[in-house]
């Protein structure tokens, strides 16, 4: 390999600043061909371009870290205080997901539950209103009408359905 000489312009781009010496190397994975300064090259620990070595630093961390840095779990709490959580693609419940891959975890676990996908017109109702609540004895399996029907009583705190 051999380096040519050029020179390295200054800030204010009117004179040329100093001599260097640089060569056009060849990335042994991508096969493309770059400059590279002389000072540079003895300094390099990979020969490899720069989105070669991101790309295997990338590969790297995802199989130390399969999901990535700001995985966490794959929980997440929405506005409204509904849990969501991702789902396998494996899994049988997947059809739940959202386009995001992540479904309500209270559906998720009354489907489970059940041992069936739920149905659009079934609600999940969290009895002591608590919608990070999803432990099974928490949850009931409503229809929407019954859903919208559920009273509480503000003298006996029984509940009673409208029709």
């Amino acid at each position: 390999m051999k380096f040519q000489p050029y020179y390295v312009k200054s800030l204010n781009k009117k004179k040329y600043k100093q001599k260097s010496y640089r060569a056009k190397i060849k990335c042994p994975i991508c096969k493309e061909k770059r400059w590279v300064d002389k000072y540079a090259f003895k300094k390099m620990k990979t020969k490899q371009c720069g989105s070669c070595t991101a790309r295997l630093l990338l590969e790297k961390h995802r199989k130390e870290n399969e999901r990535g840095p700001g995985w966490r779990g794959g929980r997440s709490k929405t506005k409204q205080g509904y849990i969501r959580i991702w789902i396998e693609k494996e899994d049988e419940y997947i059809e739940m997901a959202g386009r995001d891959g992540r479904a309500l975890e209270h559906r998720l676990v009354m489907a489970k539950h059940v041992g069936r996908l739920l149905k659009r017109n079934e609600i999940i109702h969290h009895k002591d209103g608590n919608r990070a609540n999803n432990k099974i004895e928490n949850l009931e399996l409503l229809t929407r009408k019954n859903h919208q029907g559920i009273m509480t009583c503000p003298h006996c705190q029984k509940e009673f359905l409208i029709k």
